[in-house]
């Protein structure tokens, strides 16, 4: 990899960067640590006491105090030779066993690590964590890359060396949000991701230490300096006083820029120049209620909503954004005739989902669609038609665009469902389609589920058998003819729909252990999520 010659005086206090991943460092987790580490601090480095005695540095001691915290790094830093570190690797073989350290973090390393190597390093913290990995990295937006430039050009005009960090990226790129969430996928642990660090408050800091630095060496030039200068030169003083005084210098308007940066409110992830990454390795995941899943027939509302609980602020066009958005979760439905399984199999998914760390909405089971469930309920029938065919496509439109809403909290959120607006369309077959419902399916959602699963039980008597196990009212009153029409139906749907995305189908005839599996192997295939279990796994 190319090094850059660094100057140390422009300065990015390390005491905000640290702070930024503070709040993520969970102290019951290291109440009992292994081999008397607690907290491993990737790409960091120690201080040496009056003793000559290696330490914990200021900035670590003073954001984790009374923490056992052990820094490693390579051997030595090119532009910051003077920092040394308790612990030396390769930069990709860490000498820890696995599942050793409570919480491994790495501040501001990633981006300076080689793009085709970024997701070894990243692998190699995560097999040596026991419990947590904690990662703040600077991720690439045309902002960001502008405002490196722009620091970058008005170094050179002001007669410095370029900041190495910076000129490093300008060489390597910075991470992309999109391969991050790519590589933390890749570990096959749920995590989540968060904003840090407003840029235009980081660059405006580092633009006024250059300014500084210019105006400095333009009175530096004067006569009167310059005789002074001349005069201590002779006294073998001069070079270091300016030294210090220009380190001190930059230290000061460090310091001072980032207490505003702590001071400053989250930034959204338009305003963000760092990315935080949490994985933890025995998450808690939960299903989330009715209050938390947005409702709307109308996708931009529910968007919208979402989209600023998520840090994005306001976007402009929240249904264009949907597909670009490079950092949410996935939405699975489930489809079938009636008695295919559908309601079990979703079920079953979201249990497994939020077990194994997922924050996962199931907006069928709550909201509008299970109101009108509790109606016909109450009612001791069901609704008359064509009110019921027009509730049921409203209703399902809500739940599923509020299951795409969800996704977009990150890409640890899934969403859960068991019916599309094909079944919608599956319903007309049988009732006749009614033209209310017509328009409301014209206007309906632009945006699919992620994927359809398609459940198929080969027998229809045995479909037949099934649908009435339960004895639901509306299944009650299916026939075996309009059974085989909902089969026929289905069976018509090819490998993509608008109103169902991409479509799999899967075989529910044998052991519902089986096509779990199965369900879970596609939903790894299809939508890159790991969650069917690791080899080492039970």
């Amino acid at each position: 990899m190319p090094r850059n010659p660094e100057t140390s005086y422009i300065i990015r206090h390390p005491m905000y960067r640290y702070q930024t991943v503070e709040p993520f460092v969970d102290e019951a987790l290291l109440a009992h640590p292994s081999e008397g580490i607690a907290l491993l601090d990737v790409g960091g480095y120690s201080t040496r006491d009056k003793k000559g005695n290696l330490q914990n540095s200021d900035v670590i001691n003073h954001t984790f105090p009374g923490i056992r915290t052990v820094p490693i790094n390579i051997r030595r830093e090119y532009h910051v030779p003077k920092r040394e570190s308790e612990v030396i690797y390769d930069g990709f073989h860490m000498p820890m066993a696995d599942n050793t350290i409570p919480i491994v973090m790495a501040v501001d390393v990633l981006d300076q690590v080689d793009p085709e190597k970024r997701e070894d390093l990243f692998k190699e913290m995560v097999r040596v964590a026991k419990d947590r990995v904690v990662i703040s990295v600077p991720f690439y937006s045309e902002e960001n890359d502008r405002l490196e430039k722009e620091l970058l050009e008005r170094m050179r005009k002001a007669g410095l060396p370029p900041k190495h960090t910076f000129a490093l990226h300008q060489q390597i790129g910075l991470p992309v949000l999109a391969d991050l969430v790519y590589m933390a996928r890749k570990t096959r642990y749920p995590f989540s991701m968060t904003p840090a660090t407003i840029a235009a408050m980081e660059f405006s800091n580092l633009k006024t230490q250059v300014g500084e630095y210019k105006r400095y060496r333009e009175e530096e030039s004067s006569l009167l300096i310059r005789l002074t200068n001349d005069i201590l030169s002779r006294l073998n003083m001069y070079d270091e006083m300016i030294e210090e005084t220009k380190k001190s210098m930059a230290m000061s308007i460090s310091l001072q820029g980032e207490r505003h940066l702590m001071a400053a409110p989250p930034p959204t992830w338009q305003q963000a120049y760092r990315a935080i990454i949490v994985m933890d390795k025995h998450p808690k995941g939960k299903i989330v209620l009715e209050k938390a899943i947005p409702y709307s027939s109308n996708e931009i509302t529910a968007y919208k909503a979402m989209l600023a609980t998520a840090n994005w602020g306001n976007i402009e066009d929240p249904v264009g954004f949907y597909n670009e958005n490079p950092i949410r979760g996935k939405h699975i439905t489930f489809e079938g005739p009636d008695g295919s399984g559908k309601s079990k199999m979703a079920e079953l998914l979201a249990d497994y989902l939020s077990k194994k760390g997922y924050t996962v909405a199931t907006p069928i089971r709550f909201g509008p669609r299970q109101d009108m469930r509790e109606h016909e309920k109450e009612m001791g029938r069901l609704m008359e038609e064509p009110s019921r065919e027009q509730d049921l496509a409203k209703t399902t439109i809500e739940s599923i665009i509020a299951g795409n809403a969800h996704t977009l909290r990150g890409p640890h959120a899934m969403s859960v469902n068991e019916r599309s607006l094909y079944s919608v369309l599956g319903y007309h077959k049988i009732h006749g389609e009614k033209e209310p419902t017509k328009l409301m399916l014209k206007r309906a959602h632009k945006i699919p589920p992620d994927l359809t699963i398609v459940l198929e039980v080969d027998d229809e008597n045995e479909n037949f058998r099934r649908m009435n196990i339960e004895r639901d009212k509306a299944n009650a009153q299916i026939t075996m003819d309009e059974l085989k029409i909902q089969r026929e139906h289905y069976q018509q749907l090819g490998n993509y729909h608008p109103h169902t995305g991409q479509v799999v189908r899967i075989k529910n005839n044998g052991p519902i252990e089986e096509t779990f599996a199965n369900v879970l192997k596609v939903i790894e295939d299809y939508c890159g999520i790991p969650v069917a279990p690791a080899p080492s796994e039970p």
